[in-house]
């Protein structure tokens, strides 16, 4: 698989490229990076929309609160990702 193509937008596209150069990632900053880019949205994806419908809304404003939210975490991501890359480096 072609990294560059698959993980063209990702904050952790290094990590991975350096996998395919057969070094070895440690266990914690993959699941770090799983953490950070995967978990983490996803959770706050589904607590936005349980939040918002919990308090009396649509499911259409749910859908458009989470969209929003996950949106503003990736921007937050963007705005520090190079304390991120810097504390995913792989030596």
């Amino acid at each position: 698989m072609d990294n560059s193509i698959a993980c063209g937008s990702c904050l952790v596209r290094n990590t991975c490229q350096t996998v395919c150069n057969e070094s070895q990632v440690p266990t914690k900053t993959r699941w770090k990076a799983i953490t950070i880019a995967y978990i983490v949205p996803f959770v706050l994806l589904i607590a936005a929309v349980i939040l918002v419908e919990w308090l009396g809304y649509s499911e259409e404003l749910a859908g458009g609160a989470a969209i929003v939210v996950v949106g503003v975490y990736y921007g937050l991501l963007w705005l520090v990702r190079k304390s991120i890359d810097k504390r995913l480096k792989i030596d």
